[in-house]
């Protein structure tokens, strides 16, 4: 779906472009397939279009697929001029650039961007269980973020604001039970119980610094440290007796509000990337609640 949307944008914008020149130069028609981004550049030199190849073909053959520069005082090949209300586009996103002028590759880039890393992952709970199961983690690391790309674009540095939530459920034979001051715990049910059921879930914003550098073409390796603010939980415990079914649900609890995790990944390319994350600070202090600490393996999905 994203790649579809890129090669629409791409074909209005190039269309756009050429079509605006058409007067002075003549009507010209290229297809393009597969570029690596597409920059159309505004300034007092007047306007370019610059159609990039895939990294590591680049190293080879050079950046440019195709160039296409009108009016005035030209730009070098490698050169670019953008205004502040030039359009960067690099599928999946589009991102807002600021004024550069010289050589693109020996710059450094600022960006921003949103929806830019989503994840999934296998939670493994670590240590004493405290009554809990494995469970699964989710969310977006970067919802909204800032970063910088070095010369290239074979490191990128970036820091964000995500969401992300978490879910576990209880061992076998357990529900999930609070007191009357909110300390959570998983108990056996009630005698004669069946259907024993108890879950956990967590709801936090996320501050995530991340630095990801290529090593071949698109192939590298992320690492990061993630501010983990906690901001609600939720714990649940049902069973039955003579089909009968109880069900308990409760808020208020005494989680830690701060928590940290650090991310190791391996990226595979096509903005697919396999993490292994720690999180070393359990999320309830032994006072209020299960003491445990988590290992987890997941994927993500990144757009820089």
């Amino acid at each position: 779906m994203a790649q579809t949307l890129s090669r629409i944008i791409t074909a209005v914008l190039l269309a756009g472009s050429l079509t605006a020149t058409a007067t002075e130069t003549g009507d010209t028609v290229k297809v393009i397939n597969k570029p690596e981004k597409v920059i159309i550049g505004t300034g007092k030199g007047g306007h370019s279009v610059k159609v990039y190849r895939n990294a590591a073909v680049a190293k080879q053959s050079g950046p440019f697929l195709y160039s296409y520069t009108v009016t005035g005082d030209s730009l070098k090949d490698g050169e670019e001029e953008i205004s502040e209300e030039s359009i960067i586009f690099q599928a999946p996103f589009i991102n807002k650039g600021k004024k550069i002028r010289g050589n693109a590759n020996k710059k450094w880039r600022y960006r921003t961007g949103i929806m830019g890393d989503v994840y999934i992952g296998y939670s493994l709970v670590s240590g004493d269980r405290h009554g809990l199961k494995d469970g699964w983690e989710y969310g977006f690391d970067n919802l909204a973020y800032i970063g910088v790309s070095s010369p290239g674009g074979s490191s990128t540095f970036t820091f964000g604001f995500g969401i992300g939530g978490a879910t576990y459920g209880a061992e076998k034979g357990l529900i999930g039970r609070a007191d009357n001051r909110g300390r959570l715990s998983f108990v056996p049910g009630p005698e004669n119980s069946h259907d024993c059921k108890g879950r956990l879930r967590m709801f936090n914003l996320r501050y995530p610094i991340t630095y990801r550098q290529r090593i071949a073409g698109e192939i590298g390796f992320t690492l990061g440290a993630t501010m983990v603010m906690n901001t609600y939980a939720k714990a649940s415990g049902s069973y039955k007796i003579d089909n009968l079914k109880t069900e308990g649900k409760y808020k208020g609890l005494h989680q830690r509000f701060l928590t940290a995790d650090f991310k190791a990944g391996i990226n595979l390319g096509g903005g697919l990337e396999v993490y292994c994350k720690w999180s070393p600070v359990s999320t309830f202090s032994a006072q209020w609640g299960p003491a445990d600490k988590h290992i987890s393996v997941g994927i993500a999905i990144y757009d820089f």
